[in-house]
């Protein structure tokens, strides 16, 4: 697992509609960006860009406009049917009824869980992620699972925040040398394929 909010953390970081939209929009504009890029966060829209905006309708109005100011090559029609959806099959998860129950013979499954060692969530993203105020720093987010996995194993590796465990070179590296361990010795691609990032 990597970082894995256990059920308790899942239903506090549940986020209202309009986050939930803010969170699609910037996720489609970090898609976007190129992997040289050193500050991604200039392409994404800020939560005080849209927080004037009350109504459903007036804040997809301003997400969709900034979106196409930053690049995104859809039309507003398609943005706005893009967020819509996505936001609706992310809310049909129901994360937030998740809930982490005893398995029948836990001592035959081992777990193996990375987890960001400084403990914070957003980090420098939480300005573009977070409408709502709610943060889960410095939780203990991986307990549930502890409780419930006999042979689990907690493996910390540095990062600046959950959301770059995998955008990050060191932690990268250190994820994938331990997948190599766990899954065998496979060569795997520290760095992007440029051919396979969306622009």
């Amino acid at each position: 697992m990597l970082d894995t909010l256990d059920g308790a953390a899942t239903g506090l970081a549940r986020p209202s509609p309009l986050a939930l939209y803010l969170q699609v929009i910037n996720t489609l504009l970090a898609s976007t960006a190129s992997p040289s890029s050193n500050d991604v966060t200039r392409r994404l829209i800020r939560r005080d860009e849209v927080i004037e905006e009350t109504s459903e309708s007036a804040f997809l109005d301003r997400l969709v406009s900034l979106a196409r100011e930053r690049g995104l090559a859809k039309t507003a029609s398609q943005l706005r049917f893009i967020l819509v959806q996505v936001a609706a099959v992310q809310r049909a998860y129901e994360y937030e009824k998740f809930s982490i129950t005893p398995l029948p013979r836990p001592n035959e499954v081992e777990a193996c869980y990375v987890r960001n060692a400084g403990g914070v969530f957003l980090g420098q993203l939480e300005p573009f992620f977070n409408l709502d105020g709610v943060v889960i720093d410095r939780s203990d987010h991986w307990q549930e699972w502890a409780a419930h996995l006999t042979n689990f194993r907690r493996i910390d590796v540095s990062s600046t925040s959950h959301m770059a465990l995998l955008m990050e070179k060191e932690p990268l590296s250190a994820i994938l040398e331990l997948c190599g361990t766990l899954y065998g010795n496979r060569s795997v691609q520290t760095s992007p394929d440029p051919d396979l990032v969306a622009h």
